[in-house]
């Protein structure tokens, strides 16, 4: 009887050790309802309500996985936190995971870490100090998300929501379909940033800092309707090379402003600056990585302006000039 306990026992355990091997990884893929997201992208939210974002950032902590026919295995002491204009995949390290069924965690630090001295981490962790900020202070804690932009059909509204509150540490829960494949569990979530602002006017500019009204809104709105489960996104930008693409000042009172531009690849950039309707305002500007051009519009309006790289469009963003 002892010899086939140990015998099962055994072959459990071989078992286990088969299925350790896999990898987990998580994928956050932002959109704008059906596009890729960017910032300063135009899009509109449930209420019609015409905005761009201009800055998004949050907390992801206390995942759970659930896994090979119910089993519940949280990833301990993970915090993550999210760049929304980033494809951000996360290593979750090896697990005991071969089939995923359902994928839970908050938006936001939970209590036990949200009073905590931010000082107290290494400068690398997701809860050491940023710059912008993510932390509030010791007694209300971190800011659970950081979502600022303009509102309004020409874009000149400004809203800022910092939601944040023990009170608002909202789980959400998602299901999938996933099976490790060569030896390597990949969890693709995908988040529609608009979703964030529904039933949320912007349209005359809103800013709340703080646990109430459109603050508590922008989290309950995340913990119920902005993630769902997908695949790898079938088509992203190709930035080629490209590190960061400003304009700033923006919008500019004076038609003066800045093209600021940083990129890894050598190559030939031009700028174009086309008006709202989409006709060329300017010649193509030849700009080199690393390149600061000057911009003088003196008409009043929008403009977009578009990077290309040896004549190829790589991104673009509105110019208001006022």
């Amino acid at each position: 009887m002892k010899k086939t306990l140990l015998l099962v026992f055994i072959i459990s355990i071989l078992g286990l050790d088969v299925v350790a091997q896999n990898n987990v990884v998580i994928n956050f893929q932002h959109t704008l309802g059906t596009e890729l997201f960017e910032f300063e992208k135009g899009a509109q939210n449930n209420m019609g309500d015409d905005f761009e974002v201009t800055r998004l950032q949050y907390y992801i902590s206390e995942i759970t996985i659930v896994h090979d026919n119910g089993i519940e295995t949280p990833m301990t002491d993970v915090h993550i936190l999210v760049d929304a204009d980033k494809i951000n995949e996360v290593d979750l390290g090896n697990h005991n995971i071969s089939t995923v069924e359902m994928i839970k965690f908050h938006v936001g630090v939970g209590p036990d870490f949200n009073h905590l001295d931010p000082a107290s981490y290494a400068a690398d962790h997701p809860l050491a100090p940023q710059s912008p900020s993510m932390h509030w202070g010791w007694d209300p804690g971190y800011r659970f998300v950081a979502i600022e932009g303009f509102g309004g059909s020409n874009y000149d509204q400004l809203f800022q929501l910092h939601g944040l509150g023990d009170g608002n540490y909202f789980e959400t829960s998602i299901e999938m379909d996933v099976v490790a494949e060569n030896n390597k569990v990949e969890l693709y979530i995908s988040a529609d940033c608009a979703k964030i602002l529904e039933d949320i006017s912007v349209n005359n500019g809103v800013v709340v800092h703080g646990e109430i009204l459109q603050a508590r809104r922008a989290l309950i709105n995340m913990s119920d309707d902005v993630f769902t489960a997908s695949g790898p996104l079938s088509s992203t930008v190709n930035l080629d090379g490209l590190k960061s693409f400003q304009v700033f000042p923006n919008p500019t009172y004076s038609g003066q402003t800045e093209v600021q531009i940083n990129a890894d690849l050598d190559g030939d950039y031009q700028i174009v600056v086309s008006n709202i309707l989409g006709r060329q305002q300017m010649t193509a500007i030849e700009a080199k990585g690393q390149k600061i051009v000057e911009l003088n519009l003196p008409t009043n309006g929008m403009y977009i302006i578009t990077l290309l790289r040896d004549n190829i469009p790589l991104t673009s963003k509105k110019l208001i000039v006022k």
